[in-house]
């Protein structure tokens, strides 16, 4: 999310738009002036996976965040 933290301030004071993904959206728009409108054309959903070091490797730490990762994943809401 932080990496749109900023873009509420530039659109919504101006003809800008940004293509951010829904969640974003409905986030922003609750705390910002911004509207929400639906792409014209249809997208392909995107796949979000996280990256580690084969389990042998894994440190006490890498391997709790993990989790916290699948457990935040798995109990998301479908759009």
């Amino acid at each position: 999310m932080t990496r749109f933290a900023t873009l509420p301030y530039v659109v919504q004071d101006s003809e800008l738009v940004a293509i951010v993904p829904e969640r974003v959206a409905r986030a922003l728009a609750r705390t910002h002036a911004v509207r929400i409108f639906a792409l014209p054309w249809p997208i392909e959903p995107v796949e979000v996976a996280a990256h580690t070091r084969h389990a042998p490797g894994r440190g006490g730490p890498q391997q709790w965040f993990l989790e916290v990762i699948r457990t935040a994943m798995t109990r998301m809401p479908a759009l």
